[in-house]
């Protein structure tokens, strides 16, 4: 079971509808992989985020899962330059040789 959203256009527009479906094999298709709509939640742009966010919140908390907030990122700062510069320090041995050096 899983959630899926599908796209369609109507005069010039798209919209999205959220769907609960299953995947299962259908013996009389030659046992091929065959999607089953369970339930049609509607128009993603009707359900709004809060409401979504609540039914993913009761679905987990359903199967015990704990219901927590996702992470918020304050801020970052880019380091990344200087971890490749000191892995290559390290790797030639300049810390080293400077120690030896004096």
């Amino acid at each position: 079971m899983f959630c899926r959203v599908v796209k369609h256009k109507a005069h010039n527009k798209t919209y999205k509808h959220l769907q609960i479906v299953e995947s299962y094999r259908d013996p009389t298709k030659g046992n091929s992989p065959r999607i089953r709509i369970l339930y049609n939640l509607g128009a993603i742009e009707d359900l709004g985020l809060a409401q979504v966010e609540r039914l993913a919140a009761s679905l987990m908390k359903a199967v015990g899962m704990d219901v927590v907030a996702p992470p918020e990122m304050l801020s970052a700062k880019d380091y990344g330059h200087i971890h490749a510069v000191q892995g290559v320090w390290d790797k030639l041995g300049f810390s080293k040789a400077l120690q030896k050096a004096g």
